[in-house]
């Protein structure tokens, strides 16, 4: 069985994992939406593809 840690939103990540642990990633759902014209913003150009 896998032992989740639940994390505070308002407060830094680092802070709230395990002291043995030096670095954390969060894992966000593959179904999350990208909001609207968030690919044109990030494109440097027309034929960067994102």
């Amino acid at each position: 069985m896998l032992d989740y840690i639940w994390l505070e939103d308002e407060l830094p990540i680092l802070k709230q994992i395990p002291v043995e642990y030096r670095s954390a990633a969060i894992l966000f759902s593959p179904f999350i939406q990208m909001p609207e014209g968030w690919e044109k913003a990030k494109r440097k150009n027309d034929y960067e593809h994102i």
